[in-house]
């Protein structure tokens, strides 16, 4: 299925596996040297189980299956040289294993989750676009089309007495407050300007 390279292996208990067939069930593994894998996996990493009463703290058991591996593991590649040494042993342990799935789970993150998330907020920001025109004419774009001043002219013909005129000119006056600031809030102020005007 190609999941392969997305998998990480965990070899538990290898403290139990017998002389005889640690090479080929744990190093063999680990290496990625053997055909049990139709394909290289992602990780295979052999670590030693800790006591199921948690009477060992997490760093001792680190500190404790380290010595474990390096006397087991070092008397079967004594004179190999250093870089393999080095690559067999960041195949082992618990602490290990924790970081080559860090390293995967890092790359979906990458790989899937970001893509995924920034297309989800550009269709947010799509729909919110497209209910903010249904509102009608950015707020700007009414006063630069004088459409404002021939309503507010036709509203003072219509309506008689000084308050509501205040009213309005008030209203008129903080839209425009609203559009030199930053443009946000003219839409919602427009639409008031608009019910209120109707509604005298």
């Amino acid at each position: 299925m190609g999941l392969e390279s997305k998998t990480v292996m965990a070899l538990t208990r290898t403290d139990r596996v017998s002389a005889a067939e640690f090479q080929e069930m744990v190093l063999d593994r680990i290496m990625m040297s053997t055909s049990e894998f139709s394909e290289p996996l992602f990780a295979c990493i052999a670590i030693v189980n800790r006591t199921s009463d948690d009477s060992v703290t997490l760093a001792e058991h680190q500190a404790m299956e380290a010595e474990w591996f390096e006397k087991h593991v070092g008397a079967w590649y004594a004179e190999r040289p250093r870089e393999q040494l080095e690559d067999m042993a960041s195949r082992m342990t618990l602490f290990n294993l924790t970081k080559r799935v860090d390293v995967l789970y890092s790359q979906y993150i990458t790989a899937v989750w970001k893509p995924h998330a920034i297309e989800l907020i550009k269709k947010k920001k799509g729909d919110t676009m497209a209910e903010l025109c249904q509102l009608g004419p950015h707020p700007a774009t009414l006063l630069e089309s004088g459409i404002l001043r021939d309503l507010e002219a036709g509203l003072s013909i219509r309506v008689q007495g000084g308050l509501i005129k205040k009213v309005t000119s008030f209203l008129h006056s903080s839209l425009h407050r609203f559009v030199a600031h930053d443009g946000k809030g003219g839409q919602a102020l427009w639409s008031c300007f608009i019910a209120f005007s109707f509604a005298t």
